[in-house]
C-alpha cells in the first residue's frame, strides 16, 4: 500500500471518530438536559406539598456554594482590617446571590466566616443569646459596631495633612492618597470649614490638651446636626469656658475654709513665755480664785465653788491651780481653726464652764469638755492672736447637731 493510500485512510478514520464523538456529545446534553429539567420538575412538586427536603438540600447547597467563595474574616488593627472593609467586598454574596436563603441559614452563613477570635468576642457580646437567635441585619451592626476603627471626620482630615510616602510604591501612593482624602470628604469644605480646621489644627498639643478635644467633639456634633461652625463662635465658646473655669476655682477656695493646724506654740511664743508667766502671776493677786473675776476675792464670792479640772478639788479654777499637772495632761490636744460656723453650731449650752486661757498674749476663752479630742477656735480668735501658720488637716469635724465643720487648717 502507498503513502498515499495510508494518509487518506487515517483521514477518513480520524473523521468517522470526530463524528461519533460529536454524536456521544449531543446525546449527553440532551441526556443532562432531561435530568435537570426532571430535577427542576420534582422541586416544584416537593414545594407544592410542602415538603422541606428539597428546600434543605437547596439551602445547603446554596450556602456551600457562596462559602466557597468567601475569605475567613480576621479583625487586624494595625493593618486596618475591619469588618466594614470585609463586608463590603463580600455583602453581594449574602444579600444577592444568597437572596434565596431564609434568615437563620444567612446568619449561620456569615458567622461560619468569623475567625475563633472574633467569634468568640461576639458571642461574649451577645450573651445571654445564641448567634441564631439574632436576625441578620442586627448581626450585621453588631460586627460593624466591635470590628470597626472609629474615627471622626476630622481624623481624616488631620490624616490627609500628614500623608507621607512612607516607601510605598507609586501605586500604592496614589492610592493612599485617593482613600484618604475621599475619607476626609475634602469636597465638603467651604471657606469657613478650613479656617475652622485650622483653628483646631494651630492649638497647642501640651497646653490645649482638653480644649481641643473638648472643640473637636463640639465639631463634630454641629457637622452631624447639619449645622455651620465658623471660628467666631468657636472663640465665644472658649471664652465662656474660661469664664466658668474661673468661677468653679474662685468657689473651690471658698469651699476650703478651713485648714487644722497642732496646738504648737510657734518659737517667738516660747520666747515671752517667761514674761507672759509673771504677768499673770501679777494678775492673780486681782482675781478671785474661783470665778476668775477682778473686785473682790474668793472668801468674798457668792458664786458657786468651782471644781479644778487640774488637780480636781473645789474653791479655784484651774488657772489659779498650784498643783503641778499630772502626766496624763503632758500632751496637748490638737487645734483647729473653724471659718464659717453657723449660729447653730456655734451655741453651746449655758451652764458648761468656760476657762480663759493666754494665747500668743491674748486671753482666749474656751470651753471645758474633758472628753473632746480637740481644740477648736473661731477664724476670729485665730485672727486676734496672731494668725499663726497652718498646716492642711484631713480630718473631718462634726458639731453635737451633727452638722460638719469646715476647718482652715491645724497649727503648728
Amino acid at each position: 500500500m502507498s503513502d498515499a493510500e495510508m494518509n487518506r485512510k487515517f483521514i477518513e478514520m480520524m473523521e468517522f471518530m470526530q463524528k461519533q464523538m460529536a454524536e456521544q456529545a449531543k446525546k449527553h446534553e440532551e441526556t443532562i438536559a432531561v435530568l435537570t429539567k426532571a430535577v427542576a420538575e420534582k422541586s416544584q412538586i416537593d414545594g407544592s406539598l410542602g415538603t422541606s427536603s428539597g428546600l434543605t438540600v437547596s439551602q445547603s447547597q446554596l450556602m456551600n456554594d457562596i462559602g466557597g467563595r468567601i475569605s475567613v474574616f480576621q479583625f487586624d488593627l494595625e493593618t486596618e482590617k475591619t469588618f466594614s472593609k470585609w463586608y463590603a467586598r463580600y455583602s453581594t454574596a449574602f444579600t444577592e446571590e444568597g437572596k434565596g436563603l431564609d434568615d437563620k441559614n444567612r446568619v449561620a452563613l456569615l458567622v461560619s466566616k468569623l475567625s475563633e477570635e472574633v467569634y468568640e468576642q461576639y458571642s461574649r457580646r451577645i450573651c445571654p443569646k445564641l448567634h441564631h437567635e439574632v436576625d441578620f441585619k442586627d448581626t450585621v451592626d453588631i460586627l460593624k459596631e466591635m470590628f470597626d476603627i472609629k474615627k471622626s471626620l476630622f481624623s481624616h482630615r488631620f490624616a490627609c495633612i500628614n500623608i507621607a510616602r512612607d516607601g510605598d510604591s507609586p501605586v500604592e501612593y496614589t492610592n493612599k492618597v485617593n482613600s484618604l482624602c475621599e475619607l476626609a470628604m475634602l469636597k465638603d469644605i467651604d471657606p469657613d470649614g478650613w479656617k475652622v480646621f485650622f483653628w483646631l489644627r494651630g492649638l497647642d498639643p501640651t497646653q490645649d490638651t482638653k480644649a481641643r478635644a473638648y472643640f473637636l467633639k463640639y465639631v463634630e456634633r454641629k457637622t452631624e446636626l447639619g449645622e455651620k461652625v465658623n471660628i467666631n463662635e468657636l472663640c465665644t465658646e472658649w471664652q465662656k469656658i474660661q469664664s466658668q473655669t474661673s468661677a468653679v476655682s474662685e468657689m473651690e477656695k471658698s469651699d476650703t475654709a478651713v485648714r487644722a493646724v497642732y496646738a504648737k506654740r510657734p518659737s517667738n511664743q516660747k520666747q515671752n513665755s517667761s514674761k507672759n508667766t509673771a504677768k499673770h502671776e501679777s494678775s492673780q493677786g486681782e482675781r478671785c480664785w474661783n470665778c476668775g473675776k477682778s473686785g473682790h476675792k474668793k472668801p468674798e464670792c457668792f458664786q458657786p465653788l468651782t471644781k479644778c479640772f487640774k488637780c480636781q478639788k473645789s474653791g479655784h479654777m484651774s488657772s489659779f491651780c498650784k498643783a503641778k499637772k499630772s502626766s496624763s495632761y503632758k500632751k496637748t490636744q490638737n487645734v483647729a481653726i473653724v471659718g464659717g460656723a453657723s449660729s447653730e453650731d456655734a451655741e453651746v449650752n449655758s451652764v458648761r464652764q468656760y476657762v480663759s486661757v493666754d494665747v500668743n498674749s491674748e486671753s482666749v476663752e474656751f470651753q471645758l469638755d474633758t472628753v473632746s479630742d480637740i481644740t477648736l477656735i473661731g477664724r476670729e480668735d485665730w485672727t486676734r492672736i496672731g494668725k499663726p501658720d497652718l498646716e492642711k488637716c484631713t480630718s473631718k469635724v462634726k458639731s453635737a447637731s451633727g452638722n460638719e465643720l469646715k476647718l482652715l487648717g491645724r497649727a503648728f
